[in-house]
């Protein structure tokens, strides 16, 4: 039934060179050979307007009481049907075609309407874009949408920091607004758009954060920041743990330390800040906002001319990272690497405490590692995972083509220093022993496309730039240490695809 009263009703209509909609007089809507029921709701349909008849609910609210069951059914299988229902709901992506009428064949009784479905054409990028802008402001006075696409959001955030021309919709979206295709205009439609809001803090006008998710990110930490002061001190002291990074950083996310065991052995200790504060359960109503809204960014973007587009608030990525003066909360893998042969004997990965962090420039680290006893902490965990490093490109033809691509680009100039590669290599054994569990585990593993073991990519190392490595460390956690509930495969297909899609808009930029 609901493919036959679409069929008829797309064949039937026409519209004249102005645009009117002509509809079937009511006189040759009743001479058709059809049911009365059928003919009864093509009628409900013209006085509606030209809307798509997928599914029975639709047939039932346009003929109430009718017995829907003595009609004929429908020729389409419910899986055909369901998808015409998406297709027609996605109009930014997807038009109607328009039915064409064939002559009937002879044998046909008189009367017969025979009807070839146009089915479903993708629009191209012109037309998505111009009509994804009339669907999110249909005119320059319509109120603010209350949820910007995620793609218009990401391209006008982009264009705002310097970044580009943000895309086709975000061109139309501008235009449609009267605004200039420039990074002022781009600011500006944010504002009025209730993504970005306006800043008190004296350095910028706006403060790229929509109000509410700035109230909750000063709410949440402040909460965390005192909570985390109160963190009972480890019941043994743990070695010293290492974060480098560069002089200018703001939030430092890693750290490294070694942990001397019996008979000489050592084991490697690479430390990640715990997330589960926002991402982990129960986490409260300002973390899942927070969640949120780190999901709709996609990732942190150090690209841009304008300055750095944080995942999360600034405040909130301070109070999660790793502090010099104050506990901060990791999830540890422990590695026992050979040290003569390099070879890992054997992996684990836990919650932790630091008491407190030592922070290093990678200059400040690499003059540790050229002037201390080779025994000292730092010199040692860098031969260490030397030797298990080059011991992985051996077995990884994917990690070798990555590390000598980086040694071409140190070659030209870009900055790889000892400390950088000791810093690498801790967190391709933390991403590697995380990945190797949770595939023991026959779990799924959340990860950017392409940030496989077998491609020499990392796993849950960037928690405070990218949500889906936090979703990854909520996945190990309940997987490895019984903390939270596992993400289902489809969970977490959907998490990397998105996760993907975010990576791919922001390089293509």
């Amino acid at each position: 039934m609901e493919r036959s009263l679409d069929l008829l009703w797309r064949a039937r209509q026409k519209r004249t060179a102005g645009g009117r909609l002509h509809m079937l007089p009511k006189k040759k809507l009743a001479a058709l050979p059809l049911p009365a029921a059928y003919i009864s709701a093509i009628r409900e349909a013209q006085k509606r307007g030209p809307h798509l008849l997928d599914s029975l609910e639709a047939a039932s609210s346009l003929l109430p009481g009718a017995d829907l069951d003595s009609l004929p059914p429908p020729s389409l299988p419910p899986l055909a049907l369901r998808a015409a229902s998406l297709l027609h709901a996605d109009r930014s992506r997807f038009k109607r075609l328009p039915c064409a009428p064939l002559p009937a064949p002879p044998e046909a009784p008189p009367g017969t309407l025979l009807l070839l479905t146009g089915g479903w054409a993708a629009l191209d990028a012109a037309q998505r874009a111009t009509l994804s802008a009339s669907l999110l402001l249909p005119s320059p006075s319509s109120p603010p949408p209350r949820k910007l696409p995620a793609e218009v959001a990401r391209g006008l955030e982009g264009l705002a920091m310097g970044g580009g021309g943000g895309g086709l919709a975000v061109r139309e979206l501008l235009k449609k607004m009267s605004l200039p295709l420039s990074p002022a205009g781009a600011e500006e439609a944010l504002v009025r758009l209730n993504h970005w809001s306006s800043s008190d803090s004296g350095r910028a006008r706006f403060s790229p954060w929509p109000s509410a998710t700035l109230a909750a990110a000063k709410r949440f930490s402040s909460s965390n920041s005192a909570r985390r002061r109160k963190l009972p001190p480890p019941s043994t002291t743990p070695p010293p743990a290492f974060a480098i990074d560069t002089p200018t950083t703001s939030f430092r996310d890693d750290a490294v330390s070694v942990l001397p065991l019996a008979n000489g052995a050592c084991e490697i200790l690479v430390h990640v800040a715990d997330a589960s504060a926002v991402f982990g359960p129960g986490a409260g109503e300002d973390a899942g906002l927070l969640r949120e809204a780190a999901k709709e960014r996609g990732a942190s973007r150090y690209d841009l001319a304008f300055g750095p587009l944080h995942m999360l608030p600034p405040p909130v990525l301070s109070s999660l990272s790793l502090q010099p003066d104050c506990p901060s909360e990791v999830v540890t893998v422990g590695a026992r690497i050979d040290a003569s042969s390099g070879e890992l004997l054997g992996a684990r990965i836990f919650r932790s405490v630091l008491p407190r962090t030592t922070t290093l420039s990678y200059p400040a680290a690499d003059d540790v590692l050229q002037n201390a006893h080779p025994r000292e902490p730092l010199p040692l965990i860098a031969d260490l995972l030397d030797k298990w490093h080059r011991r992985r490109i051996k077995a990884s033809e994917a990690t070798k083509k990555r590390y000598d691509r980086l040694d071409r680009k140190a070659s030209e100039g870009f900055e790889r220093t000892p400390a950088h590669r000791l810093v690498d290599h801790s967190l391709e054994l933390y991403g590697y022993v995380v990945t190797k569990l949770l595939r023991k585990k026959e779990v799924a593993v959340p990860r950017l496309p392409g940030a496989g073991v077998k491609k020499g990519g990392r796993t849950a190392t960037g928690v405070l730039r990218r949500p889906i490595d936090c979703i990854a460390q909520q996945q190990a956690l309940a997987a490895l240490c019984g903390v939270g509930e596992l993400l289902s495969d489809d969970d977490v297909a959907r998490d990397n695809l998105a996760a993907g899609l975010v990576a791919n808009a922001n390089k293509n930029r």
